[in-house]
């Protein structure tokens, strides 16, 4: 018989602007959840137009691209028992390199100024994450730096939690 999940508390900072992405495993045992950071209000304001009256009108624009500071987090949640475990990426392979450290070094010293604060040096790089689903005791999943340096293909292991880097691509253009 299919029994409904016990309601699963993910943590406090959850809450309900986030966005969710969930992914069952073929044997009902374990629930995949991709917490996607609701996308703050971080719009750039461009001038449209100036009206007769010679006043410029501002308007918002989407945010510039890999501006946000927020990253995508996966929960792997045990279905019967509701157990929560978060998947750690940052031991992944250059997760934590500045890959736009060569471009800010170029800057000037009054263009470093309008770069936005790095909260941490030694800190991951913010990710989204996109699930590839189940398959046996494993769980595939792919993770994108936000700034579209690095991807990753990862293996999950759902016994022992382990990751394993099935591929990463990393282009200092861009990546998809």
């Amino acid at each position: 018989p299919l029994l409904k999940p016990k309601k699963v508390f993910l943590g406090k900072g959850i809450n309900r602007s986030e966005r969710f992405n969930l992914d069952i495993s073929e044997d009902l045992k374990y629930i995949a959840a991709v917490v996607e950071p609701k996308p703050g209000d971080e719009g750039t304001l461009y001038a449209d137009y100036i009206n007769k009256d010679a006043a410029m009108k501002a308007k918002k624009a989407r945010p510039r691209v890999a501006y946000s500071s927020d990253t995508a987090r996966l929960a792997m949640v045990t279905r019967k028992e509701g157990d929560v475990t978060w998947v750690d990426l940052s031991d992944l392979p250059h997760i934590k390199t500045d890959r736009l450290s060569a471009i800010k070094d170029a800057l000037s010293e009054e263009d470093k100024k309008l770069l936005p604060k790095a909260k941490d040096e030694d800190a991951a790089r913010p990710v989204e994450i996109t699930s590839a689903g189940f398959r046996g005791n494993h769980f595939l999943f792919t993770v994108r730096t936000r700034d579209f340096k690095d991807v990753w293909m990862v293996l999950l292991d759902m016994n022992t939690m382990e990751k394993t880097v099935v591929y990463h691509h990393y282009d200092p253009a861009w990546v998809f």
